[in-house]
């Protein structure tokens, strides 16, 4: 999908793009752009732990809204809820923070585990710029 979106009259206008994998679930990733190209017909109807597996896809767009695909499938409940009680600004912050202490926590412990010459990397999908400037700051 792609849509173009302008907030307030007089805003500047910004097109999104998005991608959707669907199955008996669907898993989806997004962004700014001028658009993505067609997806892959071959792959539909494919098993899509086999797409991952075998590096099939076609960009990253159509990797993360896959993996989102296995992800939302495979998936345990959460081990903790936290709700979030302040300002929108406060909520804002709180969020960021803790996207980005369990990213930290995840990379910490992947390089201790994994002692690699290039760093982890981290896929963020949905990200704001709090949680980048989180992310980076922490």
């Amino acid at each position: 999908m792609s849509f173009l979106v302008q907030a307030e009259p007089g805003e500047r206008k910004t097109r999104y793009t998005m991608r959707i994998a669907q199955s008996e679930g669907y898993g989806r990733s997004g962004g700014l752009g001028p658009g993505l190209p067609d997806p892959d017909p071959d792959l539909v109807g494919e098993d899509t732990r086999r797409i991952l597996r075998e590096r099939l896809w076609r960009d990253e767009s159509d990797r993360a809204a896959i993996a989102d695909l296995v992800i939302g499938q495979v998936s345990r409940p959460a081990d903790e809820r936290i709700v979030l009680d302040d300002t929108l600004r406060g909520k804002y912050v709180a969020r960021a923070k803790i996207f980005a202490d369990e990213a930290n926590h995840l990379v910490q412990r992947r390089g201790s585990e994994h002692r690699t010459a290039s760093p982890p990397r981290v896929l963020v999908v949905g990200a704001t710029a709090g949680i980048l400037n989180a992310l980076a700051n922490g």
